[in-house]
């Protein structure tokens, strides 16, 4: 497209593109199933990801603040239902799994510290194909 410049492109993950007005653009690529893709931002307004069935993403979450115990909010975007999710992360070292079944609304309180230096990193894998919208309070 004229004026749109690739930034950074990772086969898998996510393609970030800069236009002309400076804006930055962030496209998600399409996953294979059983592969982790590459990080994906969550901002606090959230990101919606679409799932196929076995799907595994990153999602990476930078906190605002040091001092307040965060949550990621899991809900649908437009309607619908969310799929069957496993989210895994990890804690002092060991590895923490817990379930998402609920269809219409989930949240679950993240670890006191980003269990990755300065961030959060979480893997959601999606036992059914569906999406999901994914925010942090």
């Amino acid at each position: 497209m004229p004026g749109v410049t690739l930034e950074a492109s990772a086969n898998g993950g996510t393609d970030t593109f800069t236009d002309a007005t400076d804006k930055d653009w962030t496209v998600q690529q399409e996953v294979t199933p059983g592969e982790l893709s590459e990080p994906i931002d969550v901002p606090a307004a959230g990101v919606p990801v679409e799932f196929r069935e076995g799907d595994t993403v990153l999602l990476r979450i930078t906190p605002s603040s040091p001092w307040y115990q965060h949550r990621l909010q899991i809900g649908t975007e437009g309607g619908g239902t969310i799929p069957p999710l496993t989210l895994e992360w990890v804690v002092d070292g060991v590895t923490v799994t817990e379930s998402v079944s609920n269809p219409y609304w989930n949240e679950k309180e993240l670890p006191a510290n980003p269990n990755a230096g300065t961030y959060y990193e979480i893997r959601v894998t999606a036992l059914a194909a569906g999406n999901a919208k994914f925010t942090f309070i």
